[in-house]
């Protein structure tokens, strides 16, 4: 059975080391996660279980430019994995450390990339990292065909990148709530930043007046209209979405921003609800043929209310809408596919 020791800041979410616990419970592999003990507000949690571990360790630093993990080289060595999977970005110093790593201890590694603008620079010094570590990597795994398109564009070799998400949804945990009240109209699931489309999405919200609920922050927006609950606990994410009839996303082009995936459309999508989202970045290419979702163009504010309207007077149309929503995520995000995927592209290297 293949070995995988899995490293990066983000591991310490549930929502991505979930999906490692499950690939080892259905004994595809032996998983090791390697995460930070804290990130700003996160714990980690120390796990050892059938084909699974979780480490926690110390941080030095709470920036994904400069942030160190104690011990992890030990951590990777003792685990003795077939190959070392980095889920940082390739520009990261981070990246690089695990980069040596793998060379040290000849061990295959494969890194993880959302990024999707093509001509994008972090700067001379970030971008000679990015370089080295797309050179050095045995795989490239992005999350996204443009994100494909621009590892190519940095001069990657076709044949040694693959596309896969960074990870899949749980959808035994997000999933329809009969049980729950839906007292809201819309729900809005995110970072509460200017470039998600906040003022655009309040301003047509308050002028239908339908119930809105906001759930999110990390960001220096504040809606002032419908109820907002602020960051919550993932594992409460499925009942709150289940509060509302329609949830929503509306990203847009601000300052070079780019949407590389936006989980919170499948997260809601898997719960059976309709999501009404802008076609910003990579979103089309993820739910482009889903008749669970409307897609519309960026900052299209009288489209974004007539599908509001539509999907608030249809509760037919919802009903069908999230029956294949949910049927769409199952398919193409649930675990069982996107750790299959990764266990298939992890063995052509090792």
């Amino acid at each position: 059975m293949i070995r995988i020791s899995v490293a990066g800041h983000s591991l310490i979410h549930p929502r991505q080391h979930m999906l490692f616990e499950h690939m080892g419970a259905e004994g595809l592999a032996e998983v090791q996660v390697l995460s930070p003990s804290r990130w700003h507000d996160e714990r980690c949690k120390t796990v050892h279980q059938q084909g699974y571990q979780h480490e926690c360790l110390d941080v030095v630093g709470q920036s994904i430019l400069s942030y160190k993990l104690r011990g992890l080289e030990d951590s990777i060595k003792e685990f003795n994995p077939n190959i070392l999977y980095v889920m940082e970005e390739p520009y990261t110093p981070f990246a690089r450390y695990c980069s040596k790593i793998s060379r040290r201890q000849n061990i295959p590694m494969a890194i993880f990339t959302w990024e999707n603008i093509l001509a994008k620079s972090f700067g001379v010094h970030f971008d000679s990292l990015e370089e080295e570590v797309i050179n050095t990597a045995s795989v490239l795994v992005a999350g996204s065909e443009s994100a494909k398109r621009r590892l190519m564009h940095k001069g990657a070799a076709e044949d040694k990148i693959a596309i896969c998400p960074q990870t899949g949804i749980n959808t035994d945990i997000f999933k329809p709530m009969p049980e729950v009240n839906k007292g809201y109209d819309v729900a809005y699931i995110g970072r509460l930043v200017k470039e998600k489309g906040i003022e655009s999405i309040e301003t047509v919200v308050k002028n239908l007046n339908v119930k809105m609920l906001w759930v999110g922050g990390r960001g220096d927006m504040t809606p002032s209209y419908g109820n907002y609950v602020g960051w919550v606990d993932y594992l409460r994410l499925p009942e709150l979405i289940n509060r509302a009839k329609v949830g929503v996303q509306f990203p847009y082009a601000f300052n070079n921003y780019c949407e590389q995936a936006n989980y919170a459309n499948l997260e809601c999508l898997s719960c059976g609800i309709p999501i009404i989202s802008s076609t910003n970045g990579s979103i089309s290419e993820f739910l482009g043929d889903c008749k669970g979702a409307f897609l519309i163009p960026e900052e299209d504010t009288e489209l974004l209310e007539e599908k509001i309207i539509y999907l608030q007077e249809g509760i037919d149309s919802r009903g069908k809408m999230g029956d294949y929503g949910r049927k769409y995520v199952i398919k193409q995000y649930g675990y069982k596919t996107i750790e299959k995927k990764l266990v298939d592209i992890f063995k052509r290297f090792v």
